[in-house]
């Protein structure tokens, strides 16, 4: 027996209640904030960049939307002038789970989170990363798949412009 599929969506949603409820300053980026911006792939997690003096409001949020086991602090192997650190905070549910990581704003990440915007999204404020944004992030990064959405993304700012 295989167990049920957890709403991705619909966690983002009762995630993104809980963060503007708690006033939580955040941006959605990661892979769901790429498909928002109109290039969905495939993603399991919620990722959020959220301001260092944030992160445990962020999650103390992300509990109330039933992420209540926590790990972290944890180093990423990202190659940036400053020191990347995400916490993860997941929810268990029915036999599946669902993972949230909360990267946290640094020198690094500032630029892309100067760039951040609020948009509506299913009836709610929703904060992410601008398309420039999520580039400046996923520029940081020397994954492979990081690497194919500032391609990706690159391209459907060139076909707009």
């Amino acid at each position: 027996m295989t167990a049920p599929v957890i709403d991705l969506v619909a966690e983002l949603e009762l995630l993104v209640d809980a963060l503007n409820q708690a006033s939580v300053p955040y941006a959605l980026c990661g892979g769901l904030a790429l498909a928002i911006h109109g290039h969905p792939r495939a993603t399991k997690d919620i990722d959020l960049l959220v301001p260092a003096e944030a992160v445990e409001n962020a999650l103390r949020a992300a509990a109330r939307a039933g992420f209540t086991l926590r790990a972290g602090p944890i180093p990423l192997g990202v190659k940036t002038p400053t020191p990347q650190t995400l916490f993860r905070a997941t929810k268990v549910s029915a036999g599946s789970h669902i993972t949230t990581d909360v990267l946290e704003v640094s020198a690094s990440y500032g630029a892309a989170w100067a760039l951040r915007e609020v948009i509506d999204w299913r009836g709610r404020r929703l904060s992410l990363l601008s398309r420039s944004g999520l580039i400046a992030m996923k520029r940081l990064s020397s994954r492979t798949k990081d690497q194919s959405d500032v391609v990706t993304l690159e391209q459907r700012e060139d076909e707009e412009a």
